[in-house]
């Protein structure tokens, strides 16, 4: 599985009290295969936008919740 920020995605950035928040968008690719009795091998690529949220605490603790 691949993730990556494509063109057109945005990060959205906050402040709290006690720390700071990016709120992102990030595309997912996730490749399967599959190989048939006669040993075709069918390859399939599903795409798909998920959201990341990053945090960062002041006392320097970071957490991230895909």
């Amino acid at each position: 599985m691949r993730q990556g920020m494509g063109r057109g995605q945005a990060a959205e950035l906050g402040l709290f009290i006690g720390g700071l928040a990016v709120w992102q968008s990030v595309k997912v690719i996730e490749k399967s295969e599959e190989q048939d009795e006669d040993g075709t091998l069918t390859i399939r690529e599903r795409e798909r936008f998920s959201n990341v949220l990053t945090i960062a605490y002041e006392a320097g603790k970071v957490a991230v919740s895909k």
